[in-house]
């Protein structure tokens, strides 16, 4: 493409040698900005296929970064309601008068309310979800909330704390965690340093 600019600008100086008029000047710089900016692309390896490559790597990443942002949300809001929960239970006065029927009802009223995501094993969850971790800030933020579902069904919290860790490190999918769970990675792992300090 640069060089078909390259042949234009090659024809305007032979037309126009010997003649310095305005017009020719402003056809030359136009074309020398042309090929310019054409060397440029062709240097950068742009091509139109480059072009929808790029836009939509970008916006992939984007739908991610999204995806990602959203997720981390949602998990902290579910941390917020378990907090909430926790708070008002040890209230003291109110407490015996909602008792065991308190997240019963707080499931039928939100999800009346907002719909999905307040069923009443996940307000349980959420409940659960502060009780293990009632500092905020010891909760990653990259995993989903399937991740954190799968690990509060983990009651030992050593186990819960190196599967926590494994699947931050090693970016586990939920899928992967719940394969590594069945799996007893845990166990194997501490069976053979116990093995290891035997030896």
């Amino acid at each position: 493409m640069a060089s078909e600019w390259r042949l234009v600008a090659l024809k305007l100086e032979r037309k126009s040698a010997g003649i310095d008029n305005h017009k020719s000047e402003i056809n030359r710089t136009f074309v020398m900005r042309k090929i310019r900016c054409m060397d440029k692309i062709e240097k950068s390896g742009n091509t139109y296929q480059g072009l929808v490559n790029q836009i939509s790597e970008t916006f992939v990443q984007g739908q991610r970064q999204a995806v990602i942002a959203v997720s981390s949300h949602l998990v902290n809001t579910y941390w917020k309601v378990g907090q909430y929960i926790i708070e008002f239970e040890q209230n003291g006065q109110e407490r015996a008068v909602y008792g065991a029927k308190l997240l019963e009802n707080l499931s039928k009223d939100l999800a009346l309310r907002h719909g999905k995501g307040f069923s009443l094993s996940n307000i349980k969850r959420m409940r659960q979800f502060y009780v293990a971790f009632p500092i905020g800030a010891e909760v990653p933020h990259q995993l989903s909330w399937t991740h954190w579902v799968e690990l509060l069904k983990i009651d030992d919290p050593l186990e819960r704390s190196f599967y926590l860790n494994q699947t931050a490190h090693e970016n586990w999918s939920t899928t992967d965690l719940i394969r590594q769970k069945k799996s007893s990675l845990f166990l194997r792992i501490a069976a053979s340093k116990d093995k290891a300090l035997c030896n």
